[in-house]
């Protein structure tokens, strides 16, 4: 997490806290992911640099989650196998954002 705030830098506490709400409240990692595109579209150049920055580590995530099958059970139906990358993604995605935020919090010297 250090290395991502170190390369991207840090965007508003507004910003901080948009990204934290939709994320503990999203039911899907597509809600997150569609509010981060949301959010690289803006015209500020810094939080749009920053959040397309997030897009790329969030769709590894993703990726990583679809395509390493260690954690999930075999024998799933492909619905269930589907519910599972769901949920795992959400999960981890989650957590990022969560060291992201507290990374952030910390080098923008807010409490």
């Amino acid at each position: 997490m250090p290395k991502f705030i170190e390369k991207n830098g840090v965007i508003t506490n507004a910003q901080i806290a948009g990204l934290e709400n939709i994320t503990s409240t999203a039911a899907r990692l597509s809600d997150i992911l569609k509010f981060v595109n949301h959010q690289a579209d803006k015209d500020n150049k810094e939080i749009a640099a920053f959040y397309k920055q997030l897009k790329t580590e969030l769709e590894n995530i993703r990726n990583d989650v679809k395509n390493n099958r260690d954690f999930v059970p075999e024998g799933l139906i492909r619905k269930e196998l589907s519910g599972h990358k769901e949920f795992f993604g959400l999960l981890f995605v989650r957590e990022f954002i969560r060291h992201l935020s507290a990374e952030h919090r910390y080098r923008s010297g807010d409490e």
